[in-house]
């Protein structure tokens, strides 16, 4: 007889501490000690679901004059799929012997405090009430690996998968800053929690809907995962309720968790992704999680990289990319910003629809800007005032509505620009501005700084009672929110803080151009905004000072990089990276974006290039000799003539147009077609290219560490090499000779110190194999003849 819902009570219960005293035909009898000798005793029937619910009656009561005498003080319940079928006089009985009917939606959940208290404060309240008044409009979308054109709405993909989900699945949405993410995940979050309470109520079956957000990181110890999991515990539950309850919820289909604005979390917690890889990879689990994101983890985040080898082969990690609106979204925000409703089938637009969808058609950039739903907002909102003006491009519709709230304030009567020192009132919102995008991952501003950068921009004959007025006004600001913590300030919107730090960075660019360029090196060079912000008012003495920093080479690393990539978009010139003589041999290249440039001849040897991008780049001859490509893209008409990639062991992966190569074998096939350079004779040794992939987990491919120690299932995900010792081979022997160590209490394996931390660095860089190091590839390579090399 199955009885799965009686493994599952017996999993709950031991989640939260009880011990399993009896355990047989349908009950289960738990105990725990709470204070004292005080006790907490369970008993749960748990009816399986193929039993007849009138036949079974009989036993049932049979069983519970049996058991229920010999633990009168006990909680005890019966726990069905359906409370269908059963008689009254069953009811009744369990009734009289205080024992609870309930269905699996009750038992396996927890109270909840805005269930308790509906109008005490609380994240789930917040969310819904905002949700109620957004009116949404559809949002176009791309799935990673599925198809390269847009599907229609992806609140309709979300909700469906989550709703009928299987196996264990974590979604990543992600997209640009003013796509639509925190708006489509208010909207997602109240349909889910509405209709796992109508579920509750129905006595139906539905999982739990979690929102982590941003405030339950407020006072945690640490900028960690598990953390973050404990305040919300704190802080949203109503009873007690562990860590490892929560997590077994989440692992069994009784909940599913949703996080967005975690940026800081994702970039900051170097073990995010291992604690999600535990949660997935449990047996059996059902965990689905669901995360919105900034593009840039999907590429600079070496965890997630890792996390997405583990999931490999699997539908466990599904990618999601807002789109661009196009005109069907388009014109249904403007009926709902103009007309208030959703347009009717076969409605014909209003005259006002008609003319705002005219205006924003008017020029090419206007058409551009009004596909981001949030300058779409900006726009609507000039038209509605009476004139759309015609921007040139974004940055000048961003410093116009600027403009424009600083005129609202001083018009109101609100801000007096006379008790500014010249200029003050712009430096203090540009500074501001800059700490913001400077903090982790745009985190929040303490007011008490602001305010005093505010000091340093008013008039010095002011008294302190009128400097505190203006500096509490300030603060008070339409660019600002409210932090997630008190004392805490944050912008409106990340792109207008973007815009305003822009300004900044150019200013002192002319004066400190090394340290402009250390402060950028932060900036997702995929969608890198900031950067754009920046080029379209780049002057030449700001270019100038550029490009004698990147001739000198005092700049290295993302940095480099960073203000590489500022000048590449500020300059057209096809042999703009020629003209600067520029040294980019084992540089941190990571993502950089090489469009339409003459890069013949040039050396990139030893240099990162993982998710760099070439298109339609003139590429002959130049070097990539011992350079680490991983999810590099080459795409366009890019001519590789001559082009030198010597033996390819540092080749993992790269994108030919739209297809992924992977394996060693096609990847020098197509090295060798479009270099038309005959291939390097001779094959790496599988087993070190194996033992190189490993060592790639705790050090960077330009050497510097990544990590000290890793759990088992990220040492052992990840590419397998064809003829190579099993990743888990490799590790036993690195083992036992010295270059890992572990598990540890944690079950974590740690990497070597000294020399031999020294031998690693020189294999994973160069391939140099030390003795020891070819005494372990020796002893797993079973191919004859090997030279046991990295290097063919």
């Amino acid at each position: 007889m199955d009885n799965s819902l009686q493994s599952l009570v017996r999993g709950y219960l031991e989640s939260t501490g009880f011990k399993i005293l009896q355990q047989e035909g349908t009950h289960l009898i738990a105990d725990r000690l709470v204070f004292g000798q005080d006790r907490d005793t369970i008993i749960v029937w748990s009816l399986p679901p193929d039993l007849d619910a009138s036949r079974y009656e009989t036993s049932l009561l049979a069983s519970i004059s049996t058991v229920r005498p010999n633990y009168p003080d006990a909680k005890a319940y019966v726990l069905s799929q359906s409370r269908g079928g059963f008689s009254r006089d069953l009811l009744q009985a369990l009734s009289e012997s205080r024992i609870k009917f309930l269905v699996p939606i009750q038992f396996f959940d927890a109270a909840f405090k805005v269930e308790e208290a509906p109008k005490a404060a609380s994240a789930i309240a917040d969310i819904r009430s905002l949700a109620a008044v957004q009116r949404r409009v559809q949002q176009p979308f791309q799935t990673d690996g599925v198809s390269p054109d847009a599907e229609i709405d992806l609140f309709d993909t979300l909700h469906t998968e989550l709703t009928k989900a299987q196996g264990a699945t974590v979604r990543i949405v992600v997209g640009r800053a003013g796509i639509g993410k925190s708006f489509l995940f208010r909207a997602l979050f109240a349909r889910l929690y509405d209709e796992f309470l109508a579920a509750k109520a129905h006595h139906g079956a539905r999982s739990r809907p979690i929102p982590l957000l941003p405030e339950h990181m407020k006072g945690t110890y640490a900028l960690r995962t598990e953390a973050l999991v404990d305040n919300f515990l704190r802080t949203d539950v109503a009873s007690p309720v562990a860590r490892e309850t929560f997590e077994w919820l989440l692992v069994n289909g009784f909940a599913t968790w949703l996080l967005d604005g975690l940026d800081e979390l994702y970039a900051g917690d170097p073990y995010f992704f291992e604690y999600l890889a535990d949660l997935v990879t449990r047996k059996e689990s059902k965990a689905q999680i669901t995360i919105w994101c900034r593009d840039s983890l999907l590429t600079t985040s070496d965890a997630f990289a890792e996390f997405r080898d583990l999931c490999s082969g699997s539908t466990t990690l599904k990618i999601y990319r807002l789109s661009d609106w196009e005109r069907p979204s388009k014109r249904r925000f403007a009926w709902l910003g103009l007309e208030e409703r959703h347009p009717k089938t076969g409605e014909e637009d209003t005259e006002r629809i008609v003319a705002f969808l005219r205006e924003i058609d008017r020029t090419p950039t206007l058409r551009a800007l009004s596909g981001l739903p949030f300058y779409c907002e900006l726009l609507l909102k000039e038209y509605r005032d009476g004139h759309l003006n015609d921007f040139g491009d974004e940055v000048t519709m961003l410093n116009f509505v600027v403009d424009q709230m600083v005129k609202r304030e001083v018009e109101k009567g609100l801000l007096d620009i006379r008790l500014f020192e010249t200029d003050g009132l712009n430096e203090w919102l540009e500074q501001i501005a800059v700490n913001y995008v400077e903090g982790q991952r745009y985190s929040d501003i303490d007011r008490d700084e602001a305010k005093q950068y505010g000091e340093l921009v008013l008039h010095s004959g002011l008294d302190e009672k009128e400097k505190d007025h203006i500096l509490t006004s300030l603060l008070q600001f339409p660019l600002f929110r409210a932090g997630a913590e008190t004392g805490l300030i944050a912008f409106t919107h990340d792109l207008i803080a973007e815009a305003l730090a822009a300004r900044a960075y150019l200013r002192a660019l002319r004066r400190q151009p090394v340290d402009v360029g250390q402060r950028l090196s932060r900036v997702d060079l995929e969608d890198p905004t900031l950067l754009r912000f920046m080029a379209s008012r780049l002057r030449s003495e700001e270019e100038r000072k550029i490009i004698d920093e990147l001739r000198r080479g005092t700049l290295q690393g993302r940095g480099l990089a960073a203000l590489l990539s500022l000048l590449m978009l500020a300059r057209p010139e096809r042999d703009l990276v020629k003209q600067i003589h520029i040294d980019l041999e084992a540089q941190d290249l990571v993502a950089i974006r090489f469009r339409g440039r003459d890069l013949s001849g040039i050396s990139f040897r030893r240099a990162d290039l993982s998710h760099a991008v070439f298109q339609d780049c003139d590429l002959r001859n130049a070097h990539f000799e011992g350079a680490f490509l991983n999810q590099t893209k080459f795409e366009g008409d890019n001519k590789l003539e001559g082009a030198d990639f010597g033996d390819c062991s540092r080749v993992e992966s790269v994108w030919a147009g739209r297809r992924l190569i992977e394996d060693p074998s096609q990847i020098g096939e197509w090295i060798s077609r479009v270099s038309e350079r005959p291939l390097v004779p001779g094959d790496p040794c599988p087993t070190a290219l194996q033992i190189a992939h490993l060592f790639g987990k705790f050090i960077t491919p330009l050497g510097e560490p990544r990590r000290d120690d890793l759990r088992f299932c990220g040492l052992v995900a990840g590419k397998r090499y064809s003829g190579a010792a099993s990743s888990e081979a490799c590790i036993n022997e690195l083992l036992g000779h010295g270059y890992l160590t572990g598990p540890d209490y944690r079950e974590r394996y740690r990497r070597a110190e000294g020399d031999k931390y020294a031998e690693m660095v020189r294999f994973a860089c160069n391939g140099n194999v030390s003795n020891g190091l070819g005494r372990v590839i020796a002893s797993l390579c079973r191919r004859r003849g090997c030279m046991h090399q990295l290097r063919s």
